[in-house]
């Protein structure tokens, strides 16, 4: 188990990313030599293997029909989605959204938006086409998490404190 900030917002899945942070020796303020016994560490951020990864997923994501993306909302980055519609026009979109950490890190969840019509449900055929639809999106929704469980760590939040802490331990 693992205890700190309450780091990550998801609402289907949490799934943490590899970490693109690569540590390096700043040059000493001294001698401006890394090998000082008074030179620092830094840290930067591996822009490079993160677009990789990001396009690496979208890949995987456009097999099972996603249509990658790059849309930023105040809740993170949507990198694909997927549109699922029914006979009477109605849409429920499944976004895949990677989100930062408040304190460090970041994680990859999905989001489903909207919901299929059903204007009778008295109405057999209208209900047994609701049924189809919704198996169709639980399915979508099961590769979905095969491919983002591949892709980092799955954790589970077991504990939430009042302090603003919270426990997450490796999903099994």
């Amino acid at each position: 188990m693992n205890m700190s900030t309450n780091n990550f917002k998801f609402e289907n899945i949490l799934v943490v990313c590899p970490s693109f942070n690569f540590d390096y020796k700043k040059p000493c303020r001294c001698c401006d030599d890394e090998d000082c016994e008074y030179s620092e560490l830094g840290s930067d951020f591996d822009n490079f293997a993160y677009d990789e990864y990001v396009k690496d997923l979208q890949k995987q994501l456009e097999k099972i029909g996603f249509d990658s993306c790059e849309k930023y909302t105040l809740h993170g980055k949507i990198i694909a989605k997927y549109g699922l519609e029914d006979t009477d026009g109605m849409i429920v979109w499944l976004e895949v959204i990677i989100r930062s950490g408040y304190y460090e890190g970041m994680n990859i969840d999905y989001t489903i938006d909207g919901d299929f019509g059903i204007e009778n449900e008295e109405n057999k055929k209208q209900v047994a086409h609701y049924e189809v639809m919704h198996r169709k999106l639980d399915r979508l929704v099961a590769k979905t998490e095969k491919i983002l469980r591949k892709s980092g760590t799955e954790m589970l939040k077991v504990a939430q404190f009042s302090n603003g802490e919270a426990m997450y331990q490796l999903k099994k």
